[in-house]
């Protein structure tokens, strides 16, 4: 039985931007891109033991296969039920949503995981035929047509949200009237950034497969024989952690319904000390402060919380100032908000040195300070990463706390300071912002660091693997 190939398919990887150009219109797709997504799962087979960023890539790219296909009989169902009947045009307009978001959220690990493999083999084995100007033009114009396809698909599909409320042009012209030649500009648009993402990947790919070094390195390493797992129990560890670390990030997301927060951020607290406490046989005493600190977090933010839905579920802003209970119910969450505040972003700061402590002994490659293309060196790269995390951190809690602190303070300045027969003083002329979207604010700031986090630990992840895969 012969060995299976170990290399770079250029030929399915070409064949798959000819199926990925074209835009999409609502989940419809002429040329389906769940041939070109299993193109590259296969153009890849065989590359994972080369650079593992591409195992990584290769199950990214079998997600998006099975999405798209499922897109196709999805497809004839809606417009099956959709015949006739314009009314249910907002099921296929919340079908093409679902789908590009979903599509969207494989697409950015997918795209990065696929290029990072070709700086690898770039930076790490001398083929540097794979980065290069070329390169980087090609991962530009991949994200910009790839990303711009689900969003150009779905956004004329939403002016099927105004009928219940239609906007008219001139009184008299109903704004789905300009749906169809919203469609046709969506489609010219995504025509064009796909027509630039086939011409920039084709001369990349022309490039690398035709460079007479970068084929040598290949062979090289295809007769390479895979070496023994070293640091199983380390990767596993940091694996582990990583994902507690990214589960936490995601409960600082707070998901508000009637006032009541359905994701306490006392889970995150939790999740960053599991975290803390699976990395203290790999880095011991950085991971025992870092757990202190989650513990502070958590000791803070159980109050906070108690004390915040308690007021919310009996009173409301504008009880604040008659009545004592209301005042001392929302004067506690305050003061435990800003509690919790500290204990995050000390928890945050902790973490990051634990980071810095993983990045240094159990990352890294040699020749980390001579980068390829004026890039940062490995090391600093990573603890930049990592200081942007806790930035990211803190930020999301101020911004919690600042929502809660502004709420109070704008109420009690609109309805007046409470006098000592209990009437409030009208502030005759004054007009205050409520901040209603102070919650909007926070939201986005914690998706960013939920995002920036997943992000952070992929990295870390692939770093890992790879120092113990070429040491």
């Amino acid at each position: 039985m012969t060995e299976r190939k170990k290399g770079i398919r250029f030929g399915f990887l070409i064949a798959a931007a000819f199926f990925l150009f074209n835009p999409n219109i609502n989940i419809l797709d002429v040329l389906p891109d769940c041939f070109a997504y299993l193109l590259l799962y296969y153009g890849l087979s065989g590359t994972e033991f080369l650079v593992p960023h591409f195992e990584d890539a290769r199950r990214w790219f079998l997600r998006l296969f099975w999405l798209t296909l499922s897109r196709i009989p999805a497809f004839f169902l809606m417009s099956s039920m959709t015949h006739g009947d314009s009314s249910l045009g907002v099921t296929t307009t919340l079908f093409a949503l679902v789908y590009g978001i979903c599509e969207l959220l494989c697409l950015f690990p997918a795209i990065r995981t696929f290029y990072a493999g070709m700086e690898y083999l770039a930076e790490r084995h001398g083929a540097f035929a794979f980065a290069g100007p070329r390169m980087k033009q090609a991962r530009h114009y991949t994200y910009l047509a790839l990303v711009a396809k689900p969003i150009l698909a779905f956004l004329p599909e939403l002016c099927y949200l105004t009928l219940q409320d239609p906007l008219f042009v001139s009184g008299a012209i109903d704004y789905v009237y300009f749906r169809p030649h919203l469609i046709v500009l969506a489609c010219l648009i995504g025509l064009v950034l796909g027509i630039l993402f086939l011409v920039a990947f084709l001369r990349y790919c022309r490039q690398a497969a035709g460079d007479p070094s970068s084929a040598e390195i290949l062979r090289r390493l295809q007769s390479q024989t895979e070496a023994p797992a070293r640091g199983a129990d380390v990767q596993r560890r940091i694996r582990l952690a990583t994902l507690f670390l990214t589960l936490g990030a995601l409960s600082c997301l707070d998901l508000i319904f009637d006032r009541i927060n359905y994701l306490p951020d006392a889970i995150g607290a939790l999740l960053f000390l599991c975290a803390a406490l699976l990395l203290y046989p790999v880095t011991g005493k950085p991971a025992l402060w870092a757990a202190a600190g989650a513990a502070l977090w958590f000791l803070c933010s159980v109050p906070a919380y108690w004390f915040r839905q308690s007021f919310f579920s009996r009173y409301t802003y504008e009880s604040l100032g008659f009545s004592p209970t209301a005042d001392s119910l929302y004067e506690n969450s305050i003061l435990f908000a800003a509690l919790e505040f500290f204990a995050a972003t000390l928890a945050c700061a902790a973490m990051a040195v634990l980071l810095f402590r993983i990045i240094n002994t159990c990352t890294g490659h040699p020749g980390d300070e001579i980068h390829a293309h004026g890039r940062l060196p490995l090391h600093r790269m990573l603890h930049r990463k990592t200081v942007v995390f806790a930035v990211l951190g803190s930020l999301c809690s101020f911004l919690a706390f600042l929502d809660l602190w502004l709420g109070q303070f704008t109420v009690r300045l609109a309805h007046g300071l409470p006098t000592e027969d209990g009437i409030a003083n009208d502030p005759d002329g004054v007009v205050l912002p409520f901040f209603s979207s102070m919650w909007l604010i926070c939201w986005i700031a914690c998706a960013i660091f939920f995002l920036y986090t997943r992000h952070l630990s992929s990295v870390l992840n692939e770093e890992v693997a790879c120092k113990y895969k070429w040491d």
